[in-house]
C-alpha cells in the first residue's frame, strides 16, 4: 500500500500567508479594550502583532466590524500605545484587529518592536 500526501501538506506556505503584506510576530502583552458608550475596559492577553494590526484572546463579544480603542504597553518599552482598531475577524475568544490610525510615533514603535522580534 502507498501512502501520498495530499497536495495541501507538500505546497508549502497558504495562499492566505502568501498574501499577508507584513510579517506577524508574536507578543505577550496586557491589552485593555475600550467600547464606545462603555466606562470601563475590558481586559486581554495579546497574541501577535504586526504593522498592520494585532490578535489578542478577550473574554468577550465583539462583532466584525466594531471599532474599539485599544490601549498596551510593547514588551521592551515604556510608551503606552492607544490606537483605534477595527475588529477584522474572530475565532472563538481570538480577535484580530486592524490598526485604523497610528501617528508617526506609534507607527515607528510597532516597526521597532517587529524589527527587534524579526532579528
Amino acid at each position: 500500500m502507498t501512502f501520498r500526501s495530499s497536495a495541501r501538506e507538500t505546497a508549502g506556505p497558504t495562499r492566505q500567508h502568501k498574501l499577508r503584506r507584513y510579517r506577524r510576530f508574536p507578543i505577550d502583552a496586557r491589552v485593555a479594550v475600550f467600547r464606545s458608550g462603555q466606562p470601563r475596559p475590558y481586559q486581554g492577553r495579546s497574541l501577535g502583532i504586526s504593522e498592520a494590526g494585532i490578535s489578542a484572546l478577550l473574554a468577550l463579544e465583539l462583532e466584525v466590524g466594531e471599532c474599539v480603542s485599544l490601549k498596551l504597553t510593547l514588551p521592551g518599552s515604556a510608551h503606552r500605545l492607544e490606537v483605534r482598531a477595527l475588529v477584522r475577524n474572530r475565532s472563538g475568544a481570538r480577535y484580530g484587529f486592524e490598526f485604523l490610525t497610528l501617528s508617526e510615533q506609534q507607527r515607528s514603535a510597532i516597526t521597532e518592536f517587529c524589527d527587534a522580534q524579526a532579528e
